[in-house]
């Protein structure tokens, strides 16, 4: 699951009629002097007018007008709050499980890129924004191992539990255990 903020500014007097965010996924094969790559979507959401009015509002209208005569420090101040008070659009896009990870090899490259894009009804191109994106896989956590059903192990026979210890430092020869000999079967001489 990916989930991100996307907070703007509309300085045109064109409405916005889809606020889109795609991810893609690009793969590039090396070998020699050859190359292939391919690409693919593994998510994407969109946010439909009637949405972006219950998020945005008359709220953001009025910064609008507001913001027109400011600079550009006060545009991102006001950006920055309507991320902190979740009056940004939140995006929650399931990403499609058979997606690579992030990498970069010397044969293997995986690159993800998010495309966030303002669909207006205009025949001019849409503002489209383009974000790198590190993909990433969470191993679920891993249980620790068992303890022992017994609090004490059993040792050969012959060995003492004072003589058995972890650390490397008091490891000796002459303080190691030994096991008790054991009788060699006689064998008989011609």
């Amino acid at each position: 699951m990916f989930e991100a903020q996307i907070a703007f500014q509309n300085r045109s007097r064109l409405k916005i009629k889809t606020l889109s965010m795609d991810i893609y996924q690009e793969v590039t094969l090396a070998a020699g002097n050859q190359t292939t790559h391919y690409g693919f979507r593994i998510g994407g959401n969109a946010m439909e007018e009637e949405d972006l009015l219950k998020v945005f509002g008359s709220q953001a209208a009025k910064q609008e007008r507001k913001l027109r005569s400011t600079s550009t420090f006060s545009f991102l101040q006001s950006l920055q709050e309507n991320l902190d008070t979740n009056r940004a659009g939140n995006f929650q896009i399931q990403v499609d499980p058979k997606a690579y990870q992030s990498y970069s090899g010397r044969l293997i490259r995986v690159t993800s890129t998010a495309v966030i894009r303002l669909v207006t009804p205009m025949c001019m191109k849409d503002p489209v924004v383009q974000i790198p994106l590190t993909v990433c896989c969470l191993s679920p956590p891993t249980l620790p191992p068992p303890k022992p059903v017994s609090s004490h192990e059993i040792l050969p026979a012959g060995w003492a539990p004072s003589n058995v210890s972890a650390g490397s430092s008091s490891l000796s020869l002459a303080a190691a255990p030994t096991a008790p000999s054991s009788p060699r079967p006689q064998t008989a001489q011609p």
